[in-house]
């Protein structure tokens, strides 16, 4: 059996930390193969809307890293980020937006991807 310990990295959520040794052995017993796992396909289609005469695109949350996802819970400024196509970040967020407009914008999103207030799947 040969351990592996991941390197220290840095992400945009953080430092990530020397974890505990990953057993690499074919003999092991996997519970769970993210590997294989697939995107689900019964997702709401994309969530797009207009702002300054131009349409946006808010990504489905479950495309998103879950780290970066972490730290952008209650900053709306990284929130936007993350969940902005790379090609749009940096053009929408030059625009000023009043709250009341992010306040609908993330109200519909939610509603749209049936989450919670918290950004959480709702029940």
């Amino acid at each position: 059996m040969t351990a592996v310990t991941p390197h220290d990295t840095t992400t945009p959520a953080g430092p990530v930390f020397d974890a505990a040794p990953v057993l690499e052995d074919d003999a092991v017993a996997v519970v769970c193969d993210l590997d294989a796992y697939e995107r689900p396909t019964d997702r709401p289609a994309p969530f797009w809307f207009t702002y300054k005469g131009r349409n946006w695109l808010l990504m489905d949350q479950i495309d998103t890293d879950w780290q970066e996802l972490d730290a952008a819970q209650g900053n709306p400024r990284l929130m936007m980020h993350t969940l902005l196509p790379p090609e749009q970040r940096a053009t929408l967020l030059a625009h000023r937006m009043e709250i009341y407009r992010l306040e609908k914008l993330m109200s519909d999103y939610r509603a749209h991807y049936n989450l919670a207030p918290d950004g959480v799947p709702a029940p």
